[in-house]
């Protein structure tokens, strides 16, 4: 199981890179990571939350998982994680 987890970041990983061109990465970490969030978070409320526009929050990636449901492998969420670099995600010790 940890070997097909191990794999499906990795494949996430590498399509994100193909996907975004190094120059996005640059734009993101110059920026000031998190202070729009935190000022939303303070005035919505965190219970039922809302959904976040494609790009809103940049450095927030989706950990997943390759699956086979009904003869057909999907990817599934199991778990967020943080980019903090351009080569490393920070994510929860029990995600793993």
């Amino acid at each position: 199981m940890k070997q097909l987890v191990l794999l499906s970041l990795l494949f996430t990983i590498v399509l994100a890179k193909s996907v975004l061109p190094l120059k996005k990465y640059e734009q993101l970490f110059k920026r000031s990571v998190g202070n729009d969030a935190a000022q939303k978070a303070v005035m919505d409320k965190i219970v039922g939350g809302s959904a976040a526009m494609p790009g809103e929050i940049p450095w927030q990636a989706s950990v997943k998982t390759l699956m086979l449901e009904d003869n057909l492998w999907t990817f599934s969420h199991f778990c967020g994680a943080t980019i903090i670099s351009e080569y490393w995600l920070l994510s929860a010790a029990h995600c793993f």
